[in-house]
């Protein structure tokens, strides 16, 4: 006797596939909903914050100055690696997490703040700059996991530097005020997020040479639905 079971199972398995498939094309093709991929970085992005902090909050001052106050932004939090492979996916439109080896992507700004990235040390009387990395080659540095794909590894190891890879800048700062590391790589308001216990009587020292300056903006796919809606906004008189 034939059997449709398996027929019959096939037909579920394509059904479901497809289900999951159209649910969450839903939720990336969405007009009034942004996902945006995020990770902990206050004050910029942060959980701790009920405004989701300073990026998140110049985001909505942007929808609202392009006549879009009716897009309701979904961040997504994750940890860097995990942020990594979400950008990968193909569901998602928008992302403050950077999506350094994707091309099909765009860069919104959003005001004129620069964030400034470079080193700290543990304070000395003589000021903290350099004219070439090797200038301080035989030590360790911190440097954030997420940056593994950018140039800035690359530089310190060509400098002769050992890398210690670490989850957030504050891991980074702490290992440094625990003499693990020479430096450690961060913004200028890294040591604003760090709390007394942790620094104790010492200070650190940032450089005024800078590794890298990034303005705040946002990453959008060019095939997200909002730069649809961005392009009409530009064309209504």
């Amino acid at each position: 006797m034939y059997s449709v079971a398996p027929f019959l199972c096939d037909v579920q398995m394509k059904y479901v596939t497809w289900l999951a498939a159209l649910l969450t094309f839903a939720g990336y093709a969405s007009d009034s909903t942004l996902s945006v991929v995020a990770v902990e970085y206050p004050p910029y992005v942060t959980q701790s914050r009920s405004d989701l902090g300073s990026n998140f909050v110049a985001l909505q001052a942007y929808l609202r100055q392009q006549n879009l106050s009716d897009v309701h932004i979904r961040p997504l939090f994750y940890p860097p690696a995990r942020a990594q492979r979400a950008i990968s996916d193909e569901q998602w439109c928008a992302t403050f997490y950077p999506p350094w080896q994707r091309k099909d992507v765009r860069f919104v700004p959003l005001g004129n703040e620069v964030v400034k990235m470079g080193l700290f040390r543990n304070m000395t009387d003589s000021p903290f700059r350099w004219n070439e990395l090797t200038d301080l080659s035989g030590k360790s540095v911190a440097l954030l996991r997420s940056s593994k794909e950018r140039f800035i590894p690359a530089w310190f190891k060509q400098a002769g530097k050992k890398i210690v890879f670490v989850e957030t800048v504050e891991q980074g700062l702490e290992l440094l005020l625990l003499s693990r590391v020479d430096y450690a790589f961060g913004d200028e308001h890294a040591l604003e997020r760090l709390s007394a216990e942790v620094t104790g009587e010492q200070t650190l020292q940032f450089s005024e040479t800078l590794l890298a300056t990034q303005q705040v903006g946002l990453f959008i796919r060019n095939d997200c639905w909002l730069n649809a809606r961005l392009q009409q906004n530009k064309k209504a008189p």
